[in-house]
């Protein structure tokens, strides 16, 4: 199956900057993670058949695993337009994968540990805000498997902001959905909106200016939120344009941002903060040698980290 350009920004996300999907975990599952945390992504694609067609395979959007105080705690996020019964036949099929990836022997017993699993729902018109719950029955009895559940629709402007769910922010406009048509002939609505995407702008400068977030974590995220804006609301014209004048074409998206990531992954391994440094120096030297920035657009990663424009944005 064809991915879209929202499945494209989930993914995007789910693999950049750790703070993004530790926000998002706190919110869902009610963890306390604070950015000390490792997260090991998997490389593994898990392929299973589909509930309409066996013939057609699907990939699961994420799985990862989170360390902390050496405990190791497994997730498996999927994002959906819609709800649909299927999900949560393939959520089992992706859950036992990873539990039988993550299995071990002790003995003649094999242990299996299914992950936290939860589905973002980007139009859940139907507004059924429950869990869902898979239900394995055995001789011993049944076993719960909970998914949770989050409805971008459910959160405001000031709740993503309050909770810093960096994750919601690029998805913002499908919280408007189902008046959206309605939305495009009200002006008014519209400049509310408009108003919506200055805030998160400036809330986003605020957080570089204070180092809360790093320049490649403000990058990423805005240049997803004009991926999703541009691809959501190509048929709502005056929507668009009054977001793309909030946006503005300042900003720059960062084009070596998974070589970025490496880099500071590398830096990580290592265990030293110049680890970090020279992974991000080796990566823009590269992308200016490849014409794919300036040495002064390089330069202004390094020192100020953030090109200029956006201050006020």
């Amino acid at each position: 199956m064809s991915s879209t350009i929202y499945d494209d920004v989930f993914k995007t996300l789910i693999s950049g900057p750790d703070l993004i999907i530790l926000t998002f975990l706190n919110e869902v599952f009610q963890t306390d993670y604070n950015g000390s945390e490792t997260i090991i992504r998997s490389d593994k694609e898990y392929i299973i058949p589909s509930y309409e067609n066996e013939s057609e395979k699907r990939l699961s959007d994420s799985s990862f695993s989170i360390e902390k105080d050496g405990r190791r705690r497994h997730y498996h996020i999927e994002c959906q337009s819609y709800h649909d019964r299927s999900i949560l036949y393939r959520m089992y099929q992706y859950d036992t994968q990873i539990a039988l990836q993550n299995s071990f022997y002790e003995g003649d017993q094999l242990h299996v540990t299914f992950p936290d699993s939860g589905i973002l729902y980007l139009k859940n018109r139907n507004r059924n805000k429950k869990d869902r719950w898979i239900i394995i029955e055995t001789k011993q009895g049944k076993i719960t498997h909970p998914i949770r559940t989050i409805d971008i629709a459910d959160y405001d402007i000031d709740r993503i902001i309050e909770k810093q769910l960096y994750l919601l922010m690029p998805f913002y406009l499908f919280r408007f959905d189902s008046q959206i048509s309605k939305i495009e002939k009200d002006p008014e609505s519209i400049r509310n909106i408009g108003k919506d995407y200055s805030r998160l702008i400036r809330f986003l400068n605020e957080q570089l200016d204070q180092e809360a977030i790093s320049h490649y974590t403000y990058d990423i995220i805005a240049s997803m939120m004009r991926s999703i804006v541009e691809a959501y609301a190509k048929r709502y014209n005056r929507l668009r344009r009054e977001v793309r004048k909030i946006m503005g074409g300042n900003i720059i998206q960062f084009p070596g941002w998974k070589e970025y990531h490496e880099g500071i992954q590398h830096g990580r391994a290592v265990g030293i903060q110049q680890g970090i440094q020279q992974g991000k120096t080796e990566t823009l030297e590269m992308l200016v040698k490849e014409g794919k920035l300036t040495e002064k657009e390089a330069e202004e990663y390094l020192s100020k980290g953030r090109p200029s424009g956006n201050k006020n944005a």
